[in-house]
């Protein structure tokens, strides 16, 4: 089953990016042990400010055993943000429904934040983060497409 963990880093929620990963190696053992999810497989994902942060997204693999906390320890923690009174969440979004493939039962995704998503998702950020070269129209909705691979 995959799981993804998302959590805000920009400077008001740094603080608990640290502490969520702090905890971590706890969690991921209690996941593998438990019942209710079978064969979890677990990606940590940073969001960042795509409008005024160097590295607005950064996501581990998944993994299926504590060698996540390996990747985690390489995260950078940038602290940015600006004043636009939005998060860029739905990079995160965009890349667990356009950049992942699950099989089998559904997904989790969980997103931590402070501050809403933007109202719309800017084509334009998405293609900034991930490089993309092709045009999909001014404002590309992708949120449709999370929820067939995803509980969020």
């Amino acid at each position: 089953t995959p799981i993804m963990l998302f959590s805000d880093c920009t400077g008001s929620m740094g603080y608990l990016a640290k502490e969520v990963a702090s905890q971590l190696a706890p969690l991921i053992k209690a996941l593998y042990n438990s019942v209710v999810v079978t064969d979890p497989q677990i990606a940590i994902g940073l969001i960042g400010d795509v409008m005024y942060d160097d590295s607005p997204l950064q996501v581990t693999q998944f993994e299926s055993d504590v060698s996540l906390c390996d990747q985690i320890e390489k995260m950078y923690i940038e602290g940015g943000g600006g004043a636009n009174h939005f998060e860029s969440y739905d990079l995160a979004w965009y890349f667990a429904a356009n950049q992942t493939y699950t099989e089998g039962p559904k997904g989790y995704i969980f997103t931590i934040g402070d501050e809403p998503p933007m109202p719309e998702n800017q084509a334009t950020d998405a293609r900034y983060a991930f490089k993309i070269k092709h045009h999909f129209g001014r404002h590309y909705r992708y949120r449709q497409n999370i929820v067939s691979a995803y509980h969020c």
